[in-house]
C-alpha cells in the first residue's frame, strides 16, 4: 500500500539529502556520458577529424542509451515498488538527477537541429 502524499519514483525524499543526491546523480552522469559519447564518437568517425553529423549522431545515441535506465526505474518505481524505502529513495534522486541532465541535453540537440543554437 503506497504511502498518500509520495510523488513516487524521482525525487521522492526531497530534502537536502535528496537533492545533494540529484546533484551527485547528475555530475556522474555527466562525466558518464562525456565519456561513452566519446568512444561512440571514436568508432562512427569515418576520417581524421569529427564531423559535425558524426558529433551529433553519438551524442543522440548517448542521450538515448542513458536516459533510459532512470526512466526505466522511474516507471517501477512509481508503479510497482511503491513502498517506502531509503536506498530507492536515493537511487530514483541520483537517477533524477541524471535523467533531469539528459533531458536538458536532449532540449539542446533538438535546438541546435532546428537551428536555435550550435552543439559545438
Amino acid at each position: 500500500m503506497p504511502v498518500v502524499g509520495l510523488m513516487g519514483g524521482f525525487f521522492e525524499s526531497l530534502g537536502w539529502t535528496g537533492i545533494a543526491s540529484m546533484v551527485i546523480g547528475g555530475v556522474v552522469w555527466v562525466f558518464l556520458h562525456g565519456y561513452i559519447s566519446g568512444v561512440i564518437a571514436n568508432k562512427i568517425k569515418k576520417g581524421d577529424e569529427l564531423t559535425e553529423e558524426e558529433y551529433m549522431q553519438a551524442e543522440l545515441y548517448t542521450t538515448m542509451g542513458l536516459i533510459a535506465p532512470p526512466l526505466i526505474f522511474g516507471i517501477l518505481r512509481t508503479t510497482k515498488y511503491t513502498y517506502e524505502s531509503d536506498v530507492l529513495d536515493f537511487l530514483g534522486n541520483f537517477m533524477g538527477g541524471g535523467f533531469f541532465y539528459e533531458v536538458l541535453n536532449l532540449i539542446e540537440m533538438i535546438g541546435a537541429a532546428i537551428g536555435v543554437w550550435t552543439v559545438s
